[in-house]
């Protein structure tokens, strides 16, 4: 029996990540910028591939890929997300656990209520647009 743990352990391993690889979803075309350049993050809106979590002072969620990031100092930040992330509009609510201090794009990735984990696919500068689109408080 003992002799058949490590085979157990990897057929189990090995399925975890083809579940995981099964959830996740292709970004449709029609969601691609028109543009030369088929990365939505390009260096003219990007603002680099980490943000201080310190610097955060609030966030707001657009939709299932965008949350607004307010910063203590400087221009608001959009963070988008590299895949559409299940019911995070709907709860309005997601965590993160942040590497040294820091959210990264292609390396942190947030959760939410749900319990559904979501990539961090880049950032960039927030336009009157994105800021528009977060709900007004009294």
């Amino acid at each position: 029996m003992t002799d058949r743990f490590p085979i157990l352990f990897a057929l189990c391993c090995a399925l975890g990540v083809f579940a995981q690889a099964a959830m996740a979803q292709d970004i449709p075309s029609s969601d691609r910028r028109s543009g030369a350049s088929d990365d939505p993050f390009d260096a003219e809106e990007s603002v680099g591939n980490c943000v201080s979590t310190r610097q955060i002072s609030a966030t707001h969620i657009l939709d299932d890929r965008k949350i607004l990031l307010e910063m203590r100092e400087g221009a608001d930040i959009v963070m988008h997300l590299k895949y559409q992330c299940p019911q995070l509009k709907f709860h309005d609510y997601f965590s993160y656990e942040s590497t040294l201090g820091q959210l990264c794009a292609e390396l942190d990735q947030i959760t939410t209520r749900a319990g559904f984990h979501c990539d961090i696919g880049g950032f960039s500068k927030a336009t009157l647009e994105s800021e528009s689109e977060q709900p007004s408080t009294p």
